[in-house]
């Protein structure tokens, strides 16, 4: 996955691919939980093959009943008065095949200058 830069006022929409996994779920670093004013934060977010349910917590955590290669569209959204520098996020996936295996991943997106 590429590490995304952007500058205030910026919006995007990237791309987080992941194979045989059953369950996927954002931390609460840039998802909108709670205060929706964060100098970045992400949008509406679309799973393919759609989730087959979903545990409400915040965030959610999606589940799919089968072991599948997962793509996440992640709209990223960049207060125009965002501060230059690193916005770290991340996301824990599992599979449960068998037994459950499940793998922390930690990003960042840079707001540079205009």
């Amino acid at each position: 996955m590429e590490e995304v830069e952007l500058t205030p006022g910026d919006s995007e929409v990237f791309e987080i691919q992941v194979d045989g996994i059953t369950s996927f779920q954002f931390d609460t670093r840039l998802y909108p939980c709670g205060t929706t004013d964060a100098p970045v934060r992400f949008g509406d977010i679309d799973t393919s093959p759609a989730i087959d349910s979903q545990l409400d917590s915040c965030p959610p955590i999606w589940l799919w009943d089968d072991c599948t290669r997962v793509t996440v569209d992640v709209p990223i959204h960049i207060a125009p008065d965002a501060e230059t520098g690193t916005y770290e996020y991340g996301f824990q996936i599992e599979e449960d095949i068998g037994e459950r295996n499940s793998q922390d991943y930690q990003y960042a997106i840079t707001v540079t200058e205009n």
